[in-house]
């Protein structure tokens, strides 16, 4: 189980209502009222703190994929609506994950409106361009499906079966 979290309820550093037996939540602990975390179940993984933030978690998953070892970063990033996205720990990781070789996905809360993330809709901010713009200058794809107004990307640049 691998569920990615904007805007989890907090109190303090301390997140609020996602405990679960048996499984590992993820976030910044050197950041008060964080915006972001993960919880994973039955996966290995470990946090990368250096790409972690209140508005990012970034991890690191490890699963057998028929006969091999597989890594794969996934990330849970806020990106507040005061501020133009992407931000640059966002472009660090993405970075980090292209020197690595490592496939990554994002589960994002991007205060963002956009015609390729939200099939069907007829409202396009000017955020949503903004990031549109950027995600086309990279290897990352959106990987929506159906109508609800949230999107995942991530970078195709191995297999991950």
């Amino acid at each position: 189980m691998l569920i990615l979290i904007q805007e989890p309820r907090t109190n303090g550093s301390r997140i609020l209502g996602l405990n679960s037996k048996g499984s590992l939540l993820f976030c910044s602990c050197k950041e008060n009222n964080p915006r972001t975390c993960i919880i994973t179940k039955g996966l290995s993984a470990y946090c990368l703190p250096q790409h972690s933030s209140r508005d990012q978690t970034a991890v690191r998953v490890t699963y057998k994929n028929r006969y091999h070892e597989r890594s794969i970063m996934v990330a849970s990033v806020y990106m507040p609506i005061d501020q133009s996205p992407p931000s640059k720990e966002l472009e660090n990781l993405i970075q980090y994950c292209y020197a690595k070789g490592l496939p990554l996905i994002i589960g994002a809360d991007t205060n963002a409106h956009h015609f390729c993330w939200a099939t069907g809709s007829k409202e396009c901010n000017h955020r949503g361009y903004i990031l549109s713009k950027y995600l086309a200058s990279t290897d990352l794809s959106v990987i929506n499906q159906g109508y609800e107004p949230t999107f995942c990307v991530g970078i195709n640049n191995q297999s991950l079966m």
